[in-house]
Formats: structure tokens, C-alpha cells, sequence
């Protein structure tokens, strides 16, 4: 362990660091762990893996049950070997309850918002200073976004690069699709109308036709009567 000290060993790049704390011991033997524990035996444990073949190695935050026996390790929260964030379960909370908002309002024009926004594909000039892996990606341009929620955009360092914080995507999506459906039930109920006037006409089309035909049979009736009235005068 080092404190306010200019060297750490050999590692002179750890120079003037507040606190460094290292595993000298090497190979599997060589993780740092600081676990956090309270009278109850039930803590936490904050550990750094070391990688392989150079490789950055990984970051834990594991609850630690001591209360029986062997201490029990159980991770919470993991920062892979290449960057990638893993929480349990995958879910992170955000408080929500009623009781601690105000100026609660609908969501103006959701639909039209969302469709404001573009998606693209693209790779990243230098994918280690933007904290992402290197390769194809999904995702939007924080220009674009600023013109259409700026509240999700902002400058993420000294040379003015801009990130984006999809805050209340969800919200968003859900009242999204609440009017995509409001359209889609006018449009249905539209034509559902329609269709009904549609039956009805064919309806009536289909009564009229057949009192035509019934009429039409009147006629050949009365015609064949008349002609055999005829016929039979012929004879005498």
C-alpha cells in the first residue's frame, strides 16, 4: 500500500497518487480486495481480477455474507475486461415515487418526437478515448439529438464532445406507442364505419336485386300464362 508517495515499487507512473493499493503476490494470487464490513458480517467486497496477456483485468462489487462459517462472495456489480458494465439482475433502479416529484405533466407530442429522432451505424475515430469498444455500432449523433431533446445532451469534457443520457426513453416509447395506437383506433374505428356503410348498401343492393328477380318472375309467370291462354284459343 502506498500513500502520498512519489513511487510505488517500480511503477513510477503511480506517482503522486492519493492512495494505491497492490497485490505483489502474482499470477492467480494477485487480486485486490477491500472488503467493507459492518458489525453484522454482512458487507461488501471491492475487487479488482487481473487480466491475461497484457489484457486489462476485471472490477467486482460482491456482497460478502460472513455471518456462517466461510465467507459467502455473491457479485453486484461487474466492470468487464473490455468495458462492458454488468449489474445483477441487469435492472438499475432510479427513484420514482410520486411523493418526491413535482411539475408533472403528459409528454407533448410523443410520437412526433421519437421519429424526430435518427439512428445510424458508425464507428468510433478512437474508441479507447471514447470509452467504447472498437467496431460497427448502433446508436444516435449527439448533434441531431440536441435538436430535438436537448435535455438528453451534454458536453462530456474540456474539448466540448458531446454525450447523450437517454432519460425517459422508456416514458417516451410507452406514450409513443400510446398514440400510435390512438391513431391506429380512429383509423379502425374509421373503418369499421365505413365497413358497416358498405354492408348496409349491400344490403340493400341485395334486397333490391331480389325483389327485382321476384318481380321479374311475377312477369315471366304472367307472360307464360298469357301465352298459354293464347295457345289454347289457337286450338278451338
Amino acid at each position: 500500500m502506498g500513500i502520498n508517495t512519489a513511487t510505488l515499487g517500480a511503477a513510477s507512473n503511480l506517482g503522486n497518487s492519493e492512495l494505491v493499493i497492490r497485490n505483489r503476490a502474482g499470477g492467480t494470487e494477485s487480486n485486490v480486495d477491500v472488503i467493507l464490513m459492518p458489525d453484522t458480517n454482512r458487507g461488501y467486497n471491492v475487487a479488482t481480477v487481473p487480466g491475461t496477456g497484457g489484457n486489462p483485468g476485471e472490477f467486482f462489487i460482491s456482497e460478502v455474507d460472513a455471518r456462517t462459517g466461510a465467507p459467502g462472495y455473491y457479485p453486484r456489480f461487474k466492470i468487464g475486461s473490455d468495458g462492458t458494465t454488468y449489474v445483477q439482475n441487469g435492472a438499475v433502479g432510479n427513484l420514482s415515487d410520486a411523493r418526491l416529484k413535482k411539475n408533472i405533466a403528459p409528454i407533448a407530442r410523443p410520437l412526433d418526437t421519437l421519429l424526430g429522432l435518427r439512428g445510424h451505424v458508425f464507428e468510433y475515430l478512437d474508441p479507447a478515448k471514447s470509452m467504447n469498444a472498437p467496431g460497427p455500432r448502433m446508436g444516435f449523433i449527439a448533434q441531431e439529438v440536441q435538436e430535438v431533446l436537448p435535455n438528453w445532451v451534454s458536453v462530456a469534457d474540456a474539448e466540448g464532445h458531446l454525450s447523450v443520457a437517454t432519460i425517459g426513453f422508456e416514458a417516451l416509447a410507452v406514450e409513443a406507442i400510446r398514440d400510435l395506437k390512438a391513431e391506429s383506433d380512429v383509423r379502425i374505428e374509421q373503418l369499421e364505419t365505413d365497413n358497416a356503410a358498405v354492408k348496409a348498401e349491400n344490403a340493400r343492393l341485395r334486397s333490391e336485386l331480389s325483389g327485382l328477380r321476384a318481380e321479374h318472375r311475377r312477369q315471366l309467370d304472367a307472360l307464360s300464362a298469357r301465352l298459354s291462354r293464347l295457345e289454347s284459343r289457337r286450338g278451338r
